[in-house]
């Protein structure tokens, strides 16, 4: 009898301590959301992960947030490397691949054969290019979350005063460029440009080739062709327009602002930007402005489109819970909360609601953010964060400053030949990690 009472006492305990092992109050699975942006992107994810956690109620998410995009890869990498991994990352297409090519991110194709609805909403995102481009080798680790498309901003009084038609659906580059010299203005005469004609403010600096069919590496990111005849020839004549003609404002001439405001405060006729730019610009109540398709090239019309994406880490404990969130991140509910900052949805169902449609616009103004989606392109899968980075620093003193520091030819062979270096001494330091193995 003692024996199976002691037996008894061994069940429970055993029962108990498990218990406390994967419970915490009512919770039974802990997931960790990493995540960067700015404190609306926090208050969007905290309603999201309420709502979550509402109709899961055995999934707790912990929200961590890095405010700096550009500090967020390194930090989640850092806690990878110190065995201390979130659950769910997500970042750009640059680097959120990074994660996939270094083996850390769980590849999903499983868990969307098994999942009817998760095919659905995977068929219901719009452009489908947004995922099958994320792709790598015919495999899915990635789901898109959000999205924002280039957009042509342009101030309406300045064109109406200046008695020049708005920009619309059938203008090109050259054209634009032209026009933005027009009103490049020095009201004062005192030899310092008060109103530009035009402002490119898109991160991506490659995207200024991709209208004429170029960019400044190949697809997979074997070859840098930055130092190439076309690009060269290109890329002179974009810095013709900052220095010849000052239809763009030069690194220094915006210094004292972030380049939205440029536009927001009147001293730009029209800016190229990413389209969540429109809550900025609903700040100034007496900003009259309008959008459109941003112009299309001589080869090709092209919309550069900034993709978030989310990825479940490969070491996760909890891959079920993890895809049921990421399931309802990519869902209408949630999908309608992202619009709330700005943000595009990426579901066609949604898209169709018109719910990010800007308020006192004109509908066919609002439309240029869904057609340009069309056009949607996006840098490679295989893009590497570093070496791009390294190659248009090198273009800066040619391209953003005037008078220029070098000609746009010295500056890309300086480009290609610190490309060259960086990939040697990655060449050399994978050798010496095979032998030290």
């Amino acid at each position: 009898m003692k024996k199976l009472i002691g037996y008894g006492i061994i069940v429970l305990l055993v029962v108990l301590v498990s218990g406390c092992t994967t419970r915490r109050g009512d919770k039974k699975f802990h997931i960790e959301y990493m995540f960067p942006g700015s404190p609306d992107i926090v208050k969007r994810n905290t309603e999201l992960v309420k709502l979550f956690e509402k109709e899961n109620p055995e999934i707790e998410v912990k929200l961590t947030n890095e405010p700096d995009w550009a500090r967020y890869t390194v930090k989640v990498l850092t806690r990878v490397a110190g065995g201390m991994p979130p659950d769910l990352i997500c970042n750009s297409m640059m680097d959120s691949s990074r994660f996939v090519r270094k083996g850390l991110i769980r590849p999903l194709d499983d868990l969307i054969a098994a999942d009817p609805e998760m095919q659905k909403l995977i068929a219901d995102i719009y452009p489908q290019s947004i995922y099958t481009n994320a792709l790598y080798k015919g495999h899915s680790y990635l789901l898109p979350a959000w999205q924002n498309p280039a957009i042509l901003f342009y101030n309406l009084k300045i064109f109406q005063e200046a008695g020049i038609p708005e920009p619309d659906y059938t203008w090109d580059i050259p054209h634009l460029m032209k026009v933005a010299q027009k009103l490049t203005r020095d009201f004062n005469g005192d030899g310092r440009f008060d109103q530009f004609g035009f402002l490119y403010d898109i991160w991506n600096p490659d995207a200024k080739l991709w209208p004429w069919g170029l960019s400044s590496f190949n697809k997979d990111f074997t070859r840098c062709l930055i130092n190439t005849e076309p690009v060269i020839k290109r890329l002179e004549w974009w810095q013709t327009q900052t220095d010849r003609y000052h239809a763009m404002p030069s690194l220094e001439e915006r210094a004292d602002r972030i380049k939205g405001q440029m536009f927001m405060t009147g001293k730009v006729a029209m800016m190229v930007g990413m389209s969540y730019r429109k809550n900025l610009f609903l700040r100034n109540k007496d900003l009259q402005w309008r959008m459109t398709l941003w112009a299309k090239g001589p080869v090709r019309r092209t919309a550069h489109n900034d993709v978030v994406y989310w990825g479940m880490l490969k070491s996760t404990k909890y891959p079920e819970a993890v895809w049921r969130f990421m399931k309802f991140l990519l869902g209408p509910e949630s999908q309608r909360i992202h619009v709330k900052t700005g943000d595009i949805p990426v579901l066609k169902t949604v898209l169709n609601e018109n719910l990010h449609w800007v308020p006192g616009q004109p509908p066919k103004s609002n439309q240029a953010m869904y057609d340009s989606l069309a056009y949607s392109a996006q840098e490679s899968f295989f893009w590497d964060r570093e070496i791009f980075d390294v190659a248009w620093r090198e273009m800066d003193p040619a391209l953003v400053l005037v008078p220029p520091q070098k000609t746009v030819r010295a500056a890309s062979m300086a480009a290609y030949q610190a490309v060259e270096r960086l990939l040697k001494e990655r060449q050399a330091n994978a050798e010496q990690n095979g032998k030290q193995r």
